[in-house]
């Protein structure tokens, strides 16, 4: 028996660009949110513990998957590992909001680990505590503002 998901629930995975049955949305909500609970813990620990390097790595394979979803290895790690214990779905490629919101995150995320090693401590707190106040509202509530921000900038389809 599916459950239907709040309003709210719904709205968090169409702002996504996830196209989903209201009864599949339900089952997406938790899903969505391992991405970027992954980058708060990556970034927390290569921030906390002065590890440039684990930023750096972090942020430029974040782009190739933005760049090349198939090399995502967040999504790759979700769908081959971590889904399975949790019986929950597999993630199909992000959508173009998804997208953006990741590669905004993984830019901001190389470049904090960018400027911790060339010494610019305060540009690296301040780039690495702009994705942990972003990635951690996406943990907490499920809103994200870059792929918000991306549907409410983007041109009007044509009919």
């Amino acid at each position: 028996m599916a459950v239907t998901p709040t309003k709210y629930e719904a709205f968090c995975v169409d702002h996504w660009g996830y196209d989903a049955a209201p009864d599949q949305k339900r089952s997406l909500v938790y899903p969505l949110r391992f991405k970027p609970l992954a980058t708060l813990l990556i970034v927390t620990l290569g921030a906390a513990l002065h590890l440039p390097w684990l930023l750096i790595a972090t942020g430029a394979l974040g782009l190739v998957g933005t760049a090349v979803p198939a090399l995502s290895w967040l999504d790759q790690l979700w769908n081959h590992v971590v889904r399975h214990p949790l019986r929950a779905p597999a993630l199909a490629a992000d959508p173009s909001p998804r997208r953006f919101a990741c590669g905004m995150a993984d830019a901001f995320v190389l470049a904090s680990g960018l400027a911790f090693a060339l010494g610019w401590s305060v540009a690296g707190w301040a780039l690495a505590g702009a994705v942990l106040v972003i990635a951690g509202t996406v943990v907490l509530t499920g809103f994200c503002v870059a792929a918000w921000v991306y549907v409410k900038l983007r041109p009007p389809r044509a009919a």
